[in-house]
């Protein structure tokens, strides 16, 4: 006779629910960026044209003429690309996130601080961005019809903040529930 064996669970491989908070997150976060460069290139065609030059799709490949210094432009467009790059980042991660736990755990530490780098940058440079915008409108407004205010800034604020909101939930996730080093009922004796 053939000894019974007991039954058994399969292993658990990696974090299933958070490979598809952390996929869903990346997926809807990665159109977010493009609408601030969008914006952005929006407002430096209507600053720079003499008509009523508009964006359009096509501008998101292509670097406008800007009425303010190089540097708070390229200071968004990079804050915006790394923010891309991040957003692939997490993707990548939620489908490690899938097979193994230890690269899930590796693999989001990583992701929440350059995340939170990412997002604090783009913030403090749209709002840089804005401020030299308005201030370069203000100074050719008589010569161009120019509309005062830059959205910019107001919606790097709010893409910023939702990309602080994934990070945040990460980080509280991982605080309340530490991992392995609560003991079961079965390690207790109960």
């Amino acid at each position: 006779m053939t000894p019974r064996r007991l039954p058994t669970t399969p292993t658990r491989r990696g974090f299933f629910g958070l490979g598809v908070a952390s996929l869903f997150f990346a997926l809807a976060f990665l159109p977010m960026p493009l609408a601030v460069l969008y914006q952005l290139n929006e407002e430096c065609l209507a600053a720079t044209s003499w008509g009523t030059a508009h964006a359009t799709w096509t501008s998101l490949q292509h670097i406008p003429q800007s009425p303010v210094a190089r540097s708070f432009d390229f200071t968004v467009r990079a804050a915006i690309i790394g923010s891309l790059l991040c957003a692939l980042f997490l993707a990548a991660t939620a489908l490690a996130t899938f097979r193994s736990r230890t690269a899930a755990l590796r693999l989001h530490a990583l992701y929440v601080p350059i995340q939170v780098v990412l997002m604090i940058a783009l913030i403090v440079a749209a709002h840089r961005f804005s401020t030299a915008i308005e201030a370069a409108n203000l100074r050719r407004a008589w010569a161009v019809r120019i509309e005062s205010g830059s959205f910019v800034s107001n919606l790097a604020a709010v893409v910023g903040g939702l990309g602080l909101l994934y990070p945040l939930v990460l980080v509280l996730l991982y605080w309340r529930y530490p991992g392995e080093k609560r003991k079961t009922r079965m390690e207790d004796g109960r």
